[in-house]
């Protein structure tokens, strides 16, 4: 038997009043006793009796697109349902104050505020509605209570013996470091031992009571020979590079020599300090120091200038200049021109000029094609480069 079309009956709807005993239905209203005295509005639902049988279970169909099919107590067919939860006075589970648009509340539940809720657990609304707990509290059986061994992060979840509540969480203070002898109390140590806590040493190094064997000490909560120990030697925290070993505590480099935190061969190369990147560095030993340039050393062929910049190979320096220059040429006053110009005398000429220079020395910069015997004519001088 198939599921009855409903579409035509859509506005059609009626309120159902279950009873213990019994339900009737008197041309559409609702009129019916129960033998103690109480009644329960179960849903609203479509006035298609038909559907009645071939519903009971709620299987797919019955109800259309956005509704809620509801069953009564004993699984049979109750109505479609549709709308808000609920609608009424605060604290009434079954008023539907505007049927068909609203739906009962389910069993242990109440109405408030236009929503169904547990008054039971609702922290919102304990007991009745709008009593609400405190930040932090439980509602337990509709009674405000404070987070304990008793109730821990829910209601009836009790705490170990020994154990605390703390946050909603079961913990041992006497050892639990987030926690130590009183719940918030951190221990930066990252250990706690009988409640307090405890610095990590050769005593207590990666829990507590574990000490260290004669001679090693703790490093980050691992006990260790620091003689040998190539990530602590002779200090925690202390590691040896690249090629390095780790000799009675110190940093050995065996038959080569120390750099830095790295060993060096001398017949090839050449320890060079470094001002940038602080600490000394390794570089080939024909290649040119430079302590403000990172790596501490300039490439092949170039030059340090300044101490603070490497100029390319055949460029030169005029280190006289402040911090030095090497982009083009260096004049008396130790003046550094720019790429193009031409130095003269005391200052650079720009490249659409040329330099004029005297039998007595005196060079100026003149306009093309106009100097004569050192002297500039026709369009006069132009003024020095930079």
């Amino acid at each position: 038997m198939g599921i009855p079309s409903f579409a035509a009956d859509m506005s059609l709807y009626r309120t159902r009043i279950a009873y213990q005993s019994r339900v009737s239905w008197v041309g559409g209203a609702v009129s019916s006793k129960a033998r103690d005295g109480r009644s329960e509005i179960v849903a609203t639902g479509i006035q298609n009796p038909a559907l009645d049988a071939v519903c009971d279970g709620c299987p797919p169909g019955c109800c259309p697109p956005g509704a809620t099919c509801l069953m009564k107590r004993d699984g049979t067919y109750s109505g479609c349902c549709s709308g808000t939860p609920c609608y009424g006075t605060n604290g009434d589970p079954v008023e539907c104050a505007h049927p068909p648009n609203c739906c009962p509340c389910a069993l242990n539940e109440r109405c408030c505020n236009g929503g169904c809720t547990s008054v039971s657990s609702d922290p919102a609304n304990c007991g009745t509605c709008g009593q609400a707990c405190a930040p932090g509290e439980l509602c337990c059986k509709g009674l405000c209570r404070g987070q304990d061994v008793d109730n821990c992060g829910v209601c009836g979840q009790h705490c170990a013996s020994g154990e605390r509540c703390c946050r909603g969480n079961c913990t041992l203070v006497s050892s639990d470091p987030g926690n130590c002898g009183a719940c918030g109390n951190t221990c930066s140590s990252g250990l706690c031992c009988s409640g307090s806590c405890t610095v990590q040493d050769s005593k207590n190094c990666g829990g507590c009571d574990f000490a260290c064997p004669p001679g090693e000490e703790c490093c980050n909560g691992t006990c260790t020979l620091l003689a040998t120990d190539p990530n602590n030697c002779g200090a925690c925290g202390t590691v040896v590079g690249p090629g390095q070993m780790c000799i009675k505590g110190h940093i050995s480099c065996g038959n080569k020599i120390v750099c830095g935190s790295q060993c060096y061969d001398p017949a090839s190369q050449k320890c060079c300090p470094g001002v940038l990147v602080p600490g000394d560095h390794v570089c080939a030993a024909s290649v040119q120091c430079c302590s403000a340039v990172v790596g501490g050393c300039c490439a092949q062929g170039e030059t340090c200038c300044g101490g603070d910049h490497c100029c390319p190979a055949g460029s030169g320096c005029c280190a006289g200049a402040p911090g030095g220059c090497c982009e083009g040429e260096c004049c008396l006053n130790e003046t550094c021109c720019q790429s193009g110009d031409t130095c003269c005398g005391l200052s650079c000429c720009p490249s659409y000029a040329e330099c004029c220079e005297s039998a007595f020395g005196h060079a100026v910069c003149c306009v093309p094609g106009a100097c004569h015997h050192g002297v500039c004519t026709h369009h006069g001088p132009v003024l020095p480069g930079p």
